[in-house]
């Protein structure tokens, strides 16, 4: 429940001892018969989730506006929505580290380069290697250390950090790692070579690849005026998008 809806039964997610006060103790209930009556099957319990009325919740407030600071109303003068913390929309919240790290490397062609400050015979990890997928804490990146990813020191959620900061941002906007990876895309590499009467294609696939959904009239209107700038080569407004579809919320956070 904690990893789908972004918010535990019981808080911290990962504490169920004596102590633990579930916010809905029914739903908590029911969700652990289920998964008694399946045999104990995880994948079952995530599709369990996943088919709710719930977590297909909008990130969107339904009935009006954002509420004006103070006035508990929408900027309409509508009655706000209730918060996310009673599920009245899907809570938008940043990719985990591991994650992102194996977007970025699935879409530059080449895994993470990692590292390790305990000495062993066996640390090495094929260029292949899932970074969600590491079983051992140790071993780790410059990325992983810059989003957050935990040592697991403790095995706590609390450990990881998903805050965004100043040092990631910077690092989507002026990262030559990040650069050589959309630049030497084997995924978007054919998609910046599209001619010109192919356009429409290849705005539309971009969008495609790398936030999962194809641009709406005004952002497909928007990329076509930037391909049109005087003086810029087609393949670098299509490189450019990309970019800026990489820095968008879209590609950093689960919503």
């Amino acid at each position: 429940w904690y990893w789908l809806m972004g918010r535990g039964i019981v808080e911290p997610a990962d504490d169920m001892g004596p102590s633990a006060r579930p916010a809905d103790p029914e739903l908590l209930d029911y969700l652990a018969s289920e998964f008694i009556a399946s045999g104990w099957n995880v994948r079952k319990l995530f599709a369990l989730v996943a088919d709710s009325r719930l977590y297909q919740q909008a990130v969107t407030p339904q009935g009006g506006a954002a509420p004006k600071a103070g006035t508990g109303k929408g900027a309409s003068g509508t009655r706000a929505a209730p918060d996310s913390s009673l599920y009245a929309l899907y809570t938008i919240r940043r990719l985990d580290a591991e994650v992102l790290a194996d977007m970025l490397s699935s879409i530059g062609g080449r895994g993470e380069t990692y590292v390790s400050p305990i000495p062993e015979p066996f640390t090495y990890i094929p260029t292949t290697q899932r970074t969600i997928s590491l079983a051992d804490g140790s071993i780790t990146s410059s990325f992983l250390v810059k989003f957050g990813r935990p040592s697991r020191d403790t095995g706590l959620l609390s450990e990881r950090d998903n805050s965004p900061n100043s040092e990631q941002v910077l690092y989507f906007l002026n990262s030559s790692d990040l650069r050589k990876k959309l630049e030497g895309s084997p995924r978007l590499g054919p998609l910046y070579s599209l001619p010109t009467s192919k356009r429409d294609e290849q705005i539309r696939s971009i969008y495609l690849e790398l936030i999962s959904r194809p641009p709406t009239k005004a952002e497909a209107k928007l990329a076509k005026a930037y391909f049109s700038t005087p003086g810029l080569a087609s393949k670098q407004a299509a490189q450019d998008l990309a970019w800026a579809l990489a820095n968008g919320k879209e590609f950093l956070y689960r919503h």
